[in-house]
């Protein structure tokens, strides 16, 4: 991979994206996918704890909890003071409102 840099005072940065955002979902049991289910570069300054958001993969829509957020900085290199901000969210899929709904019909229809 051919790398490219931007010189500032003296320093070699890479030129990369600043920040990125890796969600990793978890099942009921807790057992975490290693596989990302999403990448995002740039702004993930909105993944906090307890937010909701749906991904749409094809037109498939699902809606997602974010239940931990692990950060860590990379630093570009050994001496220098320029890094990348990498935002680690363990997330899980939650019903939606057309999917409580429907669960709420059909209990009802059943009991009636």
């Amino acid at each position: 991979m051919k790398r490219y840099f931007f010189d500032f005072a003296g320093q070699k940065i890479p030129i990369r994206r600043d920040e990125a955002t890796e969600f990793y979902e978890v099942d009921e049991e807790g057992n975490i996918n290693r596989k990302p289910l999403a990448m995002l570069l740039g702004d993930g300054s909105w993944v906090v704890e307890g937010r909701e958001f749906y991904l749409n993969r094809l037109g498939k829509r699902v809606r997602y909890e974010v239940v931990h957020v692990e950060y860590e900085v990379e630093l570009h290199q050994p001496r220098g003071l320029y890094g990348q901000l990498r935002r680690r969210a363990l997330v899980k899929a939650v019903p939606d409102w057309q999917e409580i709904d429907a669960a709420v019909k059909e209990a009802l229809r059943e009991q009636g």
